[in-house]
C-alpha cells in the first residue's frame, strides 16, 4: 500500500470508530430512558399517637417551613401534666427512707444496750427479749431495702409519665413544607387522625422506564442525567392525540442536549414555555432501585428509582415537582 495513502486511512478509521463507539466520558455507556416523572420521595402525615383535643398546630397554612425536632401538634395535657408532677414529687421524696434508718438505729441501739447489760450482769436480759429485739433488727433493715425500692418504683413511675407526657406533642421527624392542614385546634382527633402533612422535597424521585434489552446496562448507583421537560405528566397524556401532527423524531424538546428556548421562542414544533417554567433544567441523580417485575403491556419496560438532588429558583421554589416529566440518560460505567 502507497505511503501516502496511511495517514487517510488511518484518520478515517479513527473518526468511524469515533463514531459507532457510546458517547459518553470515560468509557460510560449512555442507555436512553423510554419516559421518566417526578416522584415526592419524602412525605410525611403526622398524627397524634393518643385521642384528645387539640390546642396547638403550627403552621396552619400550607407552604410554610418546618424543621426537624420542632413541635408542631399539642394536645390538652393538663391532667397528665398534673400527675406527671406529682409522680416527680413522690419520686424525689425522701421521708420513707429516712423514717427506716431511724428505726433501724433504734432497733440496734435497743439490741446493743441489752447484750451490753447483759455481758455486765447476765439475766437482765431473757433470750426471748434478746431475741425479740434481733428481730426488730431485721425488720428495720427490711423496712428500709423496701422503702429504697419504693422510690426506685416511684422513679419509674414519674419516667413513664414523662414518656406519657410527650405523647401530647408531635415532633416534625423532618425538615420540610407544610403541604396540607387536616386538623385545627380546638378539634378533637382519635388515634391515628392525620393533622398535618410535610413534604421534603429537597431529594426527590424519578420514576424511569428503561426498555428491558438495556436491562444489563442498569445498576444500582449508576450517574443518570435528569433534564425536566417543563411539562407535567397530566399535559403530556393530553396532548398525545397531537402526536400525529408532529414532524417524526420530534419530541417536547428538540435537543435536550442544547439550550432550551426562551419563553417566547419555540424549537421547531415546540409550544412557547411560559415564563418561570423548568424545561431544560439539568440534574444529576442516583439510581437505588431497579423493579423486579416488567411494566404491563408488550413494551417489556424496567421501572428504574433515581434519588435527584432538587433545586430552588430565586424564590425558594423548588425546581422538581411531583408530576413533572423528565427526560433522562442512565450513564453505565
Amino acid at each position: 500500500m502507497p505511503q501516502k495513502l496511511m495517514p487517510f486511512i488511518t484518520a478515517s478509521f479513527v473518526g468511524t470508530l469515533c463514531f459507532i463507539l457510546p458517547s459518553g466520558a470515560h468509557g460510560q455507556e449512555r442507555v436512553p430512558v423510554s419516559k421518566g416523572a417526578i416522584r415526592i420521595l419524602k412525605e410525611v402525615p403526622l398524627s397524634s399517637e393518643i385521642p384528645g383535643h387539640l390546642i396547638y398546630v403550627n403552621p396552619t397554612e400550607e407552604g410554610q417551613l418546618v424543621r426537624k425536632g420542632e413541635v408542631v401538634i399539642r394536645l390538652n395535657d393538663d391532667l397528665i401534666t398534673a400527675q406527671h408532677l406529682l409522680a416527680k414529687r413522690k419520686a424525689a421524696s425522701e421521708v420513707e427512707i429516712k423514717f427506716a434508718e431511724v428505726a433501724l438505729d433504734k432497733a440496734t441501739v435497743d439490741l446493743e444496750v441489752q447484750m451490753e447489760a447483759n455481758s455486765l450482769s447476765p439475766g437482765t436480759y431473757t433470750e426471748s427479749e434478746i431475741r425479740q429485739s434481733r428481730l426488730e433488727v431485721k425488720k428495720a433493715e427490711a423496712q428500709l431495702e423496701k422503702s429504697k425500692e419504693d422510690k426506685i418504683i416511684l422513679e419509674l413511675e414519674a419516667q413513664a409519665k414523662g414518656v406519657e407526657l410527650k405523647q401530647y406533642e408531635v415532633e416534625s421527624p423532618i425538615d420540610g413544607v407544610v403541604t396540607e392542614v387536616h386538623r385545627w385546634p380546638g378539634e378533637a382527633v382519635r388515634q391515628g387522625d392525620a393533622v398535618l402533612t410535610i413534604t421534603d422535597l429537597t431529594v426527590v424521585r424519578a420514576v424511569l422506564d428503561v426498555d428491558y434489552g438495556y436491562r444489563d446496562l442498569v445498576s444500582v448507583g449508576d450517574s443518570v442525567e435528569v433534564i425536566a421537560t417543563g411539562r407535567s405528566v397530566a399535559a403530556s397524556a393530553e396532548d398525545n392525540t397531537e402526536q400525529s401532527t408532529r414532524p417524526a423524531g420530534t419530541s417536547i424538546l428538540s435537543d435536550f442536549g442544547g439550550s432550551p428556548a426562551l419563553p417566547g421562542q419555540t424549537n421547531g414544533n415546540q409550544r412557547p414555555a411560559p415564563p418561570g417554567r423548568t424545561a431544560g433544567e439539568r440534574f444529576t441523580g442516583t439510581v437505588t432501585y431497579i423493579s423486579t417485575k416488567l411494566t404491563a403491556g408488550a413494551s417489556r419496560q424496567l421501572e428504574v428509582y433515581v434519588n435527584v438532588p432538587n433545586r430552588q429558583d430565586g424564590q425558594g421554589r423548588f425546581l422538581l415537582l411531583e408530576g413533572v416529566e423528565v427526560q433522562a440518560w442512565i450513564l453505565h460505567q
